[in-house]
């Protein structure tokens, strides 16, 4: 017998997503409205059902421990498989032009960027967060004033810590979608993160504040002790940050679409974050279009490999033909071996509609 119930996921403060993700329990409802929660149906001890109404109902298997780790390489061949395809030539053609364009006007677009953060009192300093916590060479630093607020926006710290809050609670209320979601932005953050860092290692564009010509110069395929030596002279494009934020926004609003202020919220952050990424003198422009393309397709793999989504039974229109539900029965002959090991004559029934 399915149990159904309702979970309420709450505000995940998405700050993209800067707050821990918390929830609220709701009611047990089975006739739950899809626009303010999910009808949820536990199948059996592995499959929990999401009723979203409208927006689909989806089942949600308990992903396994190392699924985060383990899929983000396989991911990055779907990506570029599903990619380059002759349906996606015009969103191909869209990335690139945006990129282009972006390139011819990234000095004085930084220039500007630079000149209103200062009128408002957000000064260009690349970094402005103060170490906390470390670990070795691990640091967890956290801000310390509005632009390095903007700024840790889009720092690992806040997706993983984002993934694992939501992972947590999951687990903690044996909530399939949550311990999914979580998993999942774990996955899309790695997936992502590793190929934009493939693709600064390719491309050497300078950062704005290293530049050493307008739009900054750029040294493909650099000498790769060089890049060590001075990283901020080779890893501008594309942006890193906004990569995984952009892949933690859609792994979230994906799995959560009756929360429908995920990606308003989310967005709205994310354009901060670039604009304080450009004022602190990191980033260009034209380092955010790719950067989206790369974060939006790693979340849409991940959600996808870690759910099905349920057909919906269409409901019968007037002229449908009506189903046969006459009950047939058929009786038979039949030999039997009775308690005593004797062999008995009888007949028997079946019934079948």
């Amino acid at each position: 017998m399915c149990e159904a119930r309702r979970y309420r996921l709450p505000s995940l403060a998405l700050a993209v997503l800067l707050a821990l993700a918390h929830a609220t329990p709701g009611a047990c409802a089975a006739d739950a409205d899809a626009a303010r929660g999910a009808v949820v149906l536990r199948l059996d001890g592995k499959v929990t059902r999401y009723d979203l109404g409208e927006r689909g109902a989806y089942d949600y298997r308990m992903p396994s421990r190392w699924d985060w780790i383990l899929k983000p390489i396989p991911d990055m061949g779907s990506y570029f498989k599903e990619t380059f395809r002759a349906k996606n030539t015009y969103a191909i053609l869209g990335v690139t032009a945006a990129t282009l364009m972006l390139m011819r006007y990234d000095q004085d677009l930084i220039d500007a960027v630079q000149r209103g953060g200062d009128k408002i009192g957000i000064t260009p300093n690349e970094d402005n967060t103060r170490t906390v916590f470390s670990i070795g060479k691990a640091q967890l630093r956290l801000p310390s004033d509005v632009g390095s607020v903007l700024y840790f926006l889009g720092d690992g710290w806040t997706h993983l810590g984002t993934g694992a809050a939501i992972l947590g609670w999951g687990l903690a209320h044996d909530d399939n979608r949550a311990v999914q979601t979580g998993s999942q932005v774990f996955e899309a953050v790695l997936a992502s993160g590793g190929v934009t860092q493939v693709i600064k290692h390719i491309t050497g564009h300078e950062d704005p504040y290293k530049a050493t010509k307008p739009g900054g110069r750029w040294r493909l395929f650099p000498n790769q002790r060089d890049y060590f030596k001075n990283v901020s002279s080779y890893d501008a494009f594309p942006s890193g940050h906004l990569a995984t934020a952009m892949a933690t926004v859609t792994v979230v609003a994906e799995n959560y679409p009756e929360k429908t202020y995920v990606r308003p919220v989310g967005y709205t952050l994310m354009t901060l974050l670039g604009l304080q990424m450009m004022n602190n003198g990191v980033h260009w422009a034209s380092d955010y279009p790719v950067a989206l393309a790369l974060g939006w397709g790693f979340g849409q793999i991940a959600v996808r490999q870690g759910r099905e989504a349920v057909a919906a039974e269409k409901p019968a229109a007037p002229g449908d033909p009506v189903p046969d539900l006459t009950i047939r029965s058929r009786i038979h002959p039949a030999l039997m071996a009775g308690d005593g090991g004797e062999l008995l004559a009888g007949v028997r029934y079946r019934f079948r509609r």
